[in-house]
Parts: structure tokens; sequence; C-alpha cells
């Protein structure tokens, strides 16, 4: 398993830092990583609440795309208790993704039924997919059937707040169906949308946001922590404000 030496020496060689201590980048605290490095406090926190009960935990990334979640939990210690599981619709994604020999990875469609037993994970990512899927509905109902009772899903999807979202769903309905433009966001969420459509299969135990300002101008303000901090604090206070949102919740028995 790669470690915080190995992932320094990636970093330096690539010219690059090191973002919130798991993957190399032009800023040490990158806004648009952030998210990772949530995903990664959650599932660490998680894994070692759960330990004394399961031994190793299974894992499936939906759309694992890079492999961008792994980095983020070997950086909370706890990637030697899980074993990682990665499903893409694109094969060429897992060819090239990190840190491949420690994982098991499928091509296919989350809104179709996938390889696995039902019940079969502890632990399910689902990060920045949703927005994609013609049927986000169908794709819930493949997650809750794969991950198990008191199962922890964390998942993450760009946002709008209430009314823009409206006015953008109604844009993009127009586009594709007055000009046949096709986008790669064909689905909009707020926050309260995207908590109903999770709430019906699962308990939601928190909900925060990351990033209402980033990049541009304000890129260099990356590099310091306090404004790494002060953003975090933005997302839960404010999180139906943010461009994305990040939910954990467990899988009702």
């Amino acid at each position: 398993m790669a470690n915080k030496d190995d992932k320094s020496g990636e970093a330096k060689k690539s010219g690059k830092k090191l973002a919130h201590g798991a993957e190399p980048s032009h800023r040490n605290f990158r806004l648009r990583l952030a998210r990772y490095k949530g995903l990664g406090e959650a599932i660490g926190s998680y894994v070692r609440e759960k330990s004394k009960e399961i031994k190793k935990f299974r894992l499936l990334d939906v759309g694992a795309g890079s492999g961008r979640s792994m980095r983020f939990i070997e950086a909370e210690g706890v990637a030697d208790l899980i074993d990682f599981h990665g499903l893409d619709i694109k094969q060429r994604r897992l060819d090239s993704i990190y840190n491949s020999k420690k994982w098991r990875l499928f091509q296919g469609d989350i809104q179709k039924q996938s390889p696995f037993e039902s019940a079969y994970f502890d632990i399910l990512i689902c990060e920045q997919v949703l927005e994609h899927l013609n049927s986000p509905s169908n794709a819930l109902d493949e997650i809750a059937r794969v991950l198990k009772p008191g199962g922890l899903l964390v998942l993450g999807v760009p946002t709008f707040p209430w009314g823009i979202s409206h006015l953008r769903k109604l844009y993009v309905a127009v586009t594709m169906n007055w000009f046949g433009i096709h986008r790669a966001h064909v689905q909009t969420f707020d926050l309260q949308a995207i908590k109903r459509l999770v709430s019906k299969r699962f308990n939601i135990s928190a909900s925060y946001g990351f990033r209402i300002i980033s990049g541009g101008l304000v890129s260099p303000l990356e590099d310091f922590l306090w404004w790494y901090k002060f953003n975090r604090w933005l997302g839960r206070t404010v999180p139906f404000l943010c461009t994305e949102v990040q939910i954990l919740a467990i899988r009702k028995i």
C-alpha cells in the first residue's frame, strides 16, 4: 500500500504539492479535492468505530474513476482493513486507476443490476455520479440492494440553491429537446431534492457542503489551512449555498 512518504515522492517528481496529505496537486488544500478529504474522514471514522465487529470491510466505489477515494482513505490509516472494489461504466478509467493491484475492478452500469450479491458491501461510495445518470432512482435502488443493512453510504453531487436549480432544469430540458444539446450533467439537484431521494432508502446521518467560491483569483488561498477550515465551516453552516454536497447515510434495516 502506498504510504505518505511514497505520495510525497510522487508529488516531488511531478513538481506539485501534496493536497490534504493525499494527492499531488498545485495547492496544499485544493478545495476541489475537499470532498475526497471529507469522504476519507467519514470512512476512517466508520471503520474505526466498527472494527471490533468487522475484521475486513468490503467497499465499493461506484464510478471509481482514477481511484482517488483510495488515496484519501489511505491518508486516514484504515486502508489495510478494507477490500476495495471499483465499478465504472468506462473500462479506460479502470485501466489507469491508482494502485490498481489493491482493487477488484468491474465494468458496469449501476442503473442496472450489478455483478454483486445482495447485502455484500459494508461501505459504498457514490461520489459525483448521480448527476450523470438518466435514472438516479434506479441507481440508488441497486446501491441499496448491494449494501448491507446498517452499512455506510457516502454520496456526493453538485448542487444549486433552490430556485436556481429549477431554472437550470428548465434550461437543460430546452437545450436538449429543442436544440439537441446533450450535457454531461443530465440531472440537477438542490440540497433538499437529493436528501429526499436518498432518504427513501437510507437514514441520513449527516449532510454538508463544499465550496461556495474556489479557484480563479482566490486559488492562492488554497495553500492555507485557515482558508480550507473556513470553507469547511461554511459547508456545514450553509450547505444549500455550496456548489457540491456530501451525504452520509446508513442503509435502512
